[in-house]
């Protein structure tokens, strides 16, 4: 049995098996969270989480389970939300704002509701809690595309206006690197050996390290800024698909990078797609009944040693 998340396709089946859908007509996957419309966000916000942990319960007594998932998204778009009210390391941070109680009122939250679902469980069951990212405040935003048309390695078929896909504008023959954003860029020169592809594999080579030299030392309109640069194959054991050429990290995940251009300059003042006051972080948190929970360097793939320890 399940229920899908918050990527769900608008009017597509959402549970297994149906039964289920008829018994929580309309289920809420997510909130709107890039919005200015703060009081109205944060009771949606409130409203989803209360009846997400109403459907565990209810499955929880209806179902005899071995194991039992239950995957909040709430905890992720507060922070979303009201990072910029509540963090006094956020740069517009305001202390004594009326929003400045939002994040711990959606975690005092959470926590009385799963404190509920664990007083109905039987003692010997075992639990595990895990995020898969942490939050931290937003530094900057940078429009990485401008910065290469700036370095002379992107062109543009006409001059862009107005925040655009920086793929409805790119021309190709001219162009020899172009970026994805999202919380970290993702880089891809434009070799021979794609569509409309004009740099060599050898030219590639020297490209991605010139790259790589530049944008570690890339400067913040605030100051140097910590930035990592990697090949995919440095960071996963695997790398498949039409993967980057290079995956880029500024400051440390504050600086998020968008792949829109048409803005005159490479650094925003907010993000592209709205409001929004926080990037993910490194570092995520966990709590387990078993094991040792107190070991400091556990990273988020030990999640499937803990469950065959119980399973």
């Amino acid at each position: 049995m399940w229920i899908s998340d918050f990527l769900t396709p608008r009017g597509r089946p959402w549970a297994y098996p149906p039964g289920v859908m008829e018994m929580f007509p309309g289920y809420v996957f997510d909130v709107e969270y890039r919005t200015d419309r703060k009081e109205e966000a944060f009771k949606a916000l409130v409203e989803m989480v209360e009846r997400r942990f109403a459907v565990a319960e209810r499955l929880m007594e209806a179902v005899q389970w071995d194991v039992f998932v239950l995957h909040e998204i709430g905890t992720d778009r507060v922070h979303h939300l009201f990072q910029k009210f509540w963090d006094p390391e956020h740069p517009l941070y305001a202390p004594g704002n009326p929003h400045e109680d939002k994040v711990p009122r959606l975690y005092r939250l959470v926590d009385e509701l799963f404190g509920r679902l664990r007083r109905r469980l039987p003692r010997d069951v075992e639990i595990l809690v895990v995020s898969d990212h942490g939050n931290q405040a937003q530094r900057g935003v940078l429009a990485l595309n401008e910065l290469l048309a700036e370095w002379g390695l992107l062109s543009f078929k006409s001059e862009p206006s107005g925040g655009v896909d920086v793929e409805s504008v790119v021309d190709w023959g001219r162009t020899k690197v172009v970026a994805w954003g999202g919380y970290y860029a993702r880089l891809f020169v434009n070799t021979v050996d794609r569509p409309r592809g004009v740099v060599s594999r050898e030219e590639a080579e020297d490209l991605k390290r010139e790259l790589r030299r530049r944008l570690r030392v890339l400067k913040a309109p605030w100051g140097y800024i910590h930035n990592a640069v990697y090949e995919p194959g440095e960071l996963y054991r695997s790398v498949r698909g039409d993967f980057p050429d290079l995956m880029a990290y500024f400051d440390s995940l504050r600086v998020r990078p968008v792949q829109t251009v048409g803005y005159g300059s490479p650094w925003l003042e907010g993000n592209d797609r709205g409001p929004d006051d926080s990037l993910h972080s490194f570092n995520g948190f966990y709590a387990a009944t078993w094991g040792d929970a107190r070991k400091r360097d556990m990273h988020a793939l030990d999640v499937a040693r803990f469950l065959e320890s119980v399973l």
